[in-house]
């Protein structure tokens, strides 16, 4: 699975919504507009796990920016951001495990000389 390596936490975060249930990637109009990008993305014929709802929610594991990616997608679903999906919420998550994800920062940029 690819999430598009090049994309934002954002764009990512939509992508694996739509790559574990089904459909069209929508990443918005205002965020499209905002960002210089098509409002769709790729569209998934069949859903890796199309019964993912509140009765079946997941365990996610990221590794790096993947944490970050999986904390966005949990607030998207709790603010109910999928057009068609108006039943969302943050209980579709059962638990977040972090691989060296930067969760409340990283001094990292500091160290490669970013002021």
């Amino acid at each position: 699975m690819d999430l598009g390596s090049l994309t934002s936490i954002y764009d990512r975060a939509r992508e694996l919504f739509y790559y574990l249930k089904v459909g069209q990637v929508d990443y918005g109009e205002d965020h499209s507009k905002a960002y210089g990008h098509s409002q769709f993305g790729r569209t998934y014929e069949q859903g890796h796990y199309p019964e993912w709802d509140e009765d079946h929610p997941i365990h996610f594991v990221g590794h790096s920016a993947g944490a970050q990616v999986v904390r966005v997608l949990q607030q998207m679903l709790a603010d109910k951001a999928f057009n068609g999906y108006e039943n969302t919420s943050d209980k579709w998550v059962l638990s977040i495990t972090s691989l060296s994800g930067a969760f409340n920062g990283t001094i990292r940029t500091y160290l490669d000389g970013m002021q």
